[in-house]
């Protein structure tokens, strides 16, 4: 398979992914993925929180190999006396919105 075509498939999985979110929370997100990513991400702007999506069946972090959705709370740690970034994963987008859900309560 080409590089083009596995890319269209994968845009082609991240909007499916996003309009289930989009449809199941009361929240808003959007693809937040540049071309050259290992990994499609999405955003949610009202949590400013990014979800990676899973790119593999494989779950091997070293070859960016990922089978999991995950998030991670604080991307910049630009205070140096902040708390270490905690790492969510989620085994499916159900997953995904029930975690989305739960921070609106």
């Amino acid at each position: 398979m080409s590089k083009s075509l596995a890319r269209i498939i994968l845009n082609y999985k991240t909007q499916l992914i996003i309009d289930f979110l989009n449809k199941n929370t009361n929240l808003n997100f959007c693809d937040a993925s540049y071309k050259n990513d290992a990994v499609d991400s999405i955003l949610n702007k009202e949590t400013d929180l990014l979800i990676y999506l899973p790119n593999s069946k494989n779950s091997n972090p070293d070859k960016e190999e990922f089978n999991i959705f995950f998030t991670i709370s604080d991307m910049e740690m630009t205070c140096p006396t902040a708390e270490p970034p905690q790492i969510f994963e989620f085994k499916s987008k159900e997953e995904v919105a029930s975690f989305f859900n739960s921070l609106l309560v």
